[in-house]
């Protein structure tokens, strides 16, 4: 009974649309350009951390909570991030 439902032109096109369509959407979109440091508070060594601030309008998301604005990382931590970024790709 169920394998006749299945091969019924109309039922296993609806069946198809529901299986293949998205159950729920999410976005995120960034903007690194609006993320800066101070000088001032940048350190000379590459083990010490540091604060990193970003815009309030560094993402736009979409049903989703925003990451946070501030982050502490370290000269090293981005020199590898970098360094990540650009064999990649």
């Amino acid at each position: 009974m169920i394998s006749r439902t299945l091969r019924a032109p109309g039922r296993s096109s609806l069946l198809r649309l529901r299986a293949t369509g998205p159950l729920s959407r999410r976005a995120v979109t960034t903007d690194a350009a609006s993320s800066h440091a101070d000088k001032a508070q940048v350190p000379s060594e590459d083990d010490k951390p540091f604060e990193v601030r970003l815009s309030d309008e560094s993402f736009e998301t979409y049903e989703l909570d925003p990451p946070p604005y501030t982050l502490n990382t370290t000269k090293k931590e981005l020199k590898r991030m970098y360094y990540d970024m650009v064999a990649i790709r």
